[in-house]
Parts: C-alpha cells; structure tokens; sequence
C-alpha cells in the first residue's frame, strides 16, 4: 500500500514537472499544446486562431471582425468578403467597381466632386473649410467660415487686410500694425496695457489691471503700496531690515521666529505647528509638545509609553 502511494506521487509529481505550461481559460485550466482558448472557450487544437469565441485554420478560413468566412487570407469590409478587383470598400460599406475613392461611408467621384471630412461637395480640387468646400481664388476659410474674397487674413471668423487693419482678439480695428490691450488698441507711447486694461502713462510696471510706476509704488500681491522697493508681506508692504513677516502680520525686530501668525524666542519656546509653548527644543506631536521618554506619537496623537509602534 505504501508502495503504491510513493508510486502515486512520483507520477503527479512527473506530471506537473513535464508540463508546466498549463494555463488558464476563463476559469479553467487547459493544455496550450493540445487545445486552444478562444475568449474562455475551450477548442481542441494546438495554435489555432480565433474568430470570436470560435477557433478556426487560417489556411481555409478568413475573419472579418468576428464573423468566419470560407477562404483563405480573403479582404474584409466590416463583416463581409470581398475581391478588390471587383468591389470597393469605404469604411464596412461595399460599392460595385474597383478603387472608387471614399467619402466616410460613402464612395464618390474626386474629377466632379470634394470630400470634405466625410460630406461630399459638388465641384472638383477644391479646399476644405470644416465640412464645405470653397475655391481658394475667390474666397477664404476662417475658422470653418467661407468669406468672399482670396487671401484674406483671419481675425477669428472675420477677414481683414493687414495693410489697413489691426485684429485685436477678434475685433478688426482702423489703423497698420497698432498694439493690441485685449480686443482693444493702444499707443504704448502714451499707454501701459495690463492684463487687458488700458493705463494711462508708458512704460510702467503692472500690478494685476493697474499701472504704477516703481520709483514711487510697491505691488504686493495685486495691490499698490506707497514707497518703492518695498518687501511684501502677502498684500503688505515692510522692511525687512527692520520688521519681521509672520503670515500677513509685520512685528517690529529683524528676523525674529515666527510661530504661524506670532513671533516668539526659540530660546525659551518651542513651536509646534502654529502653537508655542513654554521650553526649549520640545519634541512635538501636532500642536503639542511630549517628552519621547514617556510617550510615543502617532499620527499626531500622544500615547503613553516610550518606544511604541504605531499602526
């Protein structure tokens, strides 16, 4: 009896040792060098091909998108067969007569009629302007609009001459070569453009909409300070040779600590975030100190003990 079990498992242990190819289909195991998985359908046959869920021999049969045909490496047009020397195929649409020219679904003619992403136009050699075709020596495409008259510039979906116009973001003003401040001109000679917005006086700077002029003004964060060169304390001006910054608020001293809005002494304090308490070089937990001797932190909670794990 013993015998026979050793005898058992030397044979299964052979078995999965000569062949550790066997795979998965769906969810069953099978044999790649004796069937064949088409889509979680089991098919005898090594190496076949699948059509589908079905397995077939290239050698006598044909897939088109999921449907068998008879013959061998036949064209397909959608689902069907069909000789090329015979038919012409746009799209999975089939047409009589060999090498028509396609038009999306549709077959047509390129010596009377233009195809313009898939619509088909009367008239040959045409130029596309979205789904419509034009004559390029009588009219102008801008942005998917046919306008009468060749070579025109485009502002956006209007025409316009360069030599006598100006296109400020779609809006055609009098006047060659004038700068543009949003759909508006401008004479920078006299004006400052900011962020679309006409200033009066050149060659200032800008802060957000508005013009300043940086011998007198500050820009802190959009908004104009009185004095130049100033330091900017979020939408304050100050002077960091004199004043210390913490988060909007302006403390007499230079470089002082600051804890979140406040000032305080790391000599004597310990900041934690946005909160100060009393003593030097504490360990923090959150916004509170602990002694590591003690307690453990985690996840910015205390637990009593030194040395814990946190999960």
């Amino acid at each position: 009896m013993i015998f026979i079990l050793v005898i058992f498992s030397l044979l299964s242990t052979a078995k999965s040792s000569i062949r550790p190819w066997i795979d998965i289909c769906r969810t069953m195991q099978y044999d790649p060098l004796i069937d064949t998985c088409c889509n979680g359908i089991i098919h005898f046959g090594s190496g076949r091909n699948c059509c589908g869920i079905t397995s077939y021999d290239r050698n006598f049969y044909t897939c088109c998108n999921g449907i068998l045909h008879q013959g061998k490496e036949k064209k397909c047009c959608g689902t069907k067969l069909y000789d090329p020397d015979l038919n012409t195929c746009c799209n999975g649409v089939l047409y009589d007569g060999k090498g028509k020219s396609c038009c999306g679904t549709k077959e047509y003619d390129p010596d009377f009629t233009t195809c313009c992403n898939r619509i088909i136009n009367f008239g040959r050699g045409k130029k596309c302007c979205g789904t419509k075709a034009y004559d390029p020596e009588l009219n102008t495409c801008c942005n998917g609009k046919i306008l009468f008259g060749s070579n025109k510039n485009c502002c956006e979906t209007k025409g316009h001459n360069p030599d006598i116009n100006t296109c400020c973001n779609g809006v055609i003003h009098d006047g060659k070569g004038k700068s543009c401040c949003g759909n508006n001109v401008y004479d920078p000679d006299y004006n400052t453009c900011c962020n679309g917005v006409i200033n009066f006086g050149r060659g200032k700077k800008c802060c957000g909409t508005k013009a300043y002029d940086p011998k007198l003004n500050s820009c802190c964060n959009g908004k104009i300070l009185f004095g130049r060169g100033k330091t900017c304390c979020k939408t304050k001006g100050y002077n960091p040779d004199l004043n210390t910054c913490c988060d909007e608020v302006i403390y007499d001293g230079k470089g002082k600590s600051c804890c979140g809005s406040f000032i305080f002494d790391p000599e004597f304090n310990t900041c934690c975030n946005g909160v100060i308490h009393f003593g030097r070089g504490k360990h923090c937990c959150g916004t509170k100190t602990y002694d590591p001797e003690l307690n453990t932190c985690c996840n910015g909670k205390i637990h009593f003990g030194s040395g814990q794990k946190c999960l």
